[in-house]
């Protein structure tokens, strides 16, 4: 992805923004029923985010315990979401994630 950006000398240029291959992690971020993937930079900023929504479970032996795990998950990039957390540090992301979270619980 780049950005076109105009310069004071009446030029332009491009801006490329991350890659995949500059992401430093992908946080798993779980409030309540929800689950969200975010994607954050080498800089430690939100780069994007996705809405996962569990479609089946299957069941896995861990050792003598049986857990139920996702099997196919169904993902969303959330832009209204993307559009309040976009550059900011991980942990005031997941603070704003939450807030919208219960807003919207509270809307419905």
């Amino acid at each position: 992805m780049a950005e076109l950006i105009f310069l004071p000398n009446g030029k332009c240029d491009l801006k490329f923004h991350a890659n995949i291959k500059n992401f430093k992690r992908v946080e798993i971020v779980k409030h309540k029923k929800n689950f969200f993937k975010v994607y954050v930079d080498r800089n430690d900023s939100v780069y994007d985010v996705k809405r996962c929504e569990v479609i089946t479970w299957k069941t896995i032996e861990r050792g003598k315990r049986k857990v139920n795990v996702p099997d196919k998950v169904d993902e969303v990039r959330d832009v209204h979401l993307f559009d309040k957390i976009k550059g900011n540090p991980f942990k005031i992301a997941v603070t704003k994630i939450i807030g919208e979270i219960e807003a919207q619980e509270l809307l419905s």
